[in-house]
């Protein structure tokens, strides 16, 4: 019975492990690592015609002090998304919260138009879909999309006005920033507004290329690449800073790559 239990808590042992692993076809930051695309003005966050950002991302873990930020989308003086601590007003109005996902199409004062969305506990370690869109030069229209539902719409016109950037286009953090503790997988960026007919939408898991498609990474490169290539055939090869490097003869990363395009 003895060496029953041994083999038993041997087992769960090795199970938990697995269950730590990283999927194999993925990008997941290791702290201060970061993917970015070239500077583009397929980018650009502020067009008459508009464009839709969108990705499915998963969390481990959050940050737990307000001054603490990781960046999960980052195009600098344009737009970005940002996983933030809670300040202490935050946990007094919401205590059930850990964090939140912020998300702000930046004016030229640094100020700009976005909102929140609330991160509980339960909303660790499973995938998530968000979509952001922006639509205009001044005023600018934005909506988003978390999880299919929808987050509104919101109007302004910033007395500053806003500006595209020449910056880089950052994926899972930022010089400056943390990476968040995660892992990202499914990025596409299009031109013009792909929902608008619907208050909720149901988002595809695995991203499609159409006549829209500005870019699109499937991370099918592998946890390991220096490169993720872009399947949309526009170039838009995203570079990595840092790569968070994984065991990919693991069991359960192994038995991931089968799955994951099921």
């Amino acid at each position: 019975m003895r060496t029953l239990g041994i083999v038993i808590i041997g087992f769960l042992f090795i199970q938990q492990l697995s269950a730590l692993d990283v999927p194999a076809r993925v990008f997941a930051p290791k702290e201060g690592a970061y993917v970015y695309a070239e500077s583009s003005d397929a980018f650009d966050g502020f067009t008459k015609n508009g464009i839709t950002i969108e990705i499915w991302f998963y969390l481990l873990s959050v940050p737990e002090d307000w001054r603490e930020e990781c960046d999960l989308i980052d195009k600098p003086y344009s737009y970005d998304f940002r996983i933030s601590g809670n300040t202490p007003d935050d946990k007094q109005a919401f205590p059930d919260s850990i964090a939140s996902l912020q998300y702000l199409a930046r004016s030229k004062n640094g100020g700009g138009i976005g909102g929140r969305i609330w991160l509980f506990r339960d909303d660790l370690k499973k995938w998530h879909h968000f979509a952001y869109q922006i639509l205009g030069t001044g005023p600018i229209e934005i909506t988003a999309f978390i999880d299919g539902k929808n987050r509104g719409r919101t109007v302004s016109n910033a007395v500053d006005g806003f500006q595209t950037s020449s910056d880089p286009l950052f994926i899972g953090g930022r010089y400056g920033y943390k990476s968040i503790n995660g892992w990202v997988d499914e990025l596409r960026i299009s031109k013009g507004w792909r929902y608008v007919q619907f208050p909720d939408i149901k988002p595809e898991r695995e991203f499609k290329a159409d006549q829209n498609t500005v870019a699109l990474w499937h991370f099918d490169d592998g946890t390991n690449s220096r490169i993720y290539m872009d399947s949309s055939g526009n170039g838009h090869t995203l570079y990595a800073d840092e790569t968070s490097f994984v065991d990919s003869k693991s069991k359960s990363v192994i038995i991931w790559g089968m799955l994951k395009k099921q």
